[in-house]
This record gives C-alpha cells, sequence and structure tokens, in this order.
C-alpha cells in the first residue's frame, strides 16, 4: 500500500545574509539519514552576502550535496515590506 506521503515532492528554501557561521550545518541538517523523505531541489536566496556565505555553499554543493542547490545571489534588498 502506498502512503500519501510518498506522491509529496519538496523544494526547500533558504534566505540567508552574512550566513557563514551557520549556513553549512543548515545545509547539512537537510542531507542527514533521519530525514524521511529528501527533497528535490533547495533553493537558497542570498541577500547580497559580504562574506564567506555563497563559497561555503558553493563547496557543498559541488562536494557534499546529493540534492540540487540553486543559489540566488542578489544586491542586498533588507527587509521589504
Amino acid at each position: 500500500m502506498q502512503s500519501i506521503r510518498d506522491d509529496i515532492s519538496l523544494s526547500v528554501v533558504i534566505a540567508t545574509y552574512n550566513g557563514e557561521d551557520f549556513i553549512a550545518d543548515q545545509l547539512r541538517s537537510i542531507f542527514v539519514a533521519t530525514q524521511a523523505k529528501m527533497p528535490l531541489e533547495i533553493i537558497i536566496s542570498d541577500d547580497g552576502s559580504n562574506d564567506k556565505t555563497v563559497e561555503i555553499i558553493e563547496n557543498i554543493k559541488h562536494t557534499e550535496s546529493s540534492v540540487p542547490i540553486h543559489i540566488f545571489h542578489m544586491e542586498r534588498q533588507g527587509v521589504l515590506l
């Protein structure tokens, strides 16, 4: 019997700004074996980080990830209301 959960596809979306201290842990937590289902993709919106956030993401993308990671790096926008 197939579970409804088996038919669900999901994407993970992460918004970040100067997140070099925590982005690697965030990404690795998605890859842990305890997850019930791996996402189809990870979408990261980087709000103009000027630290090593994007470099860390790129490194994980090319060395550790079995899930496609899409990075959208833009100029700093801040909170938009």
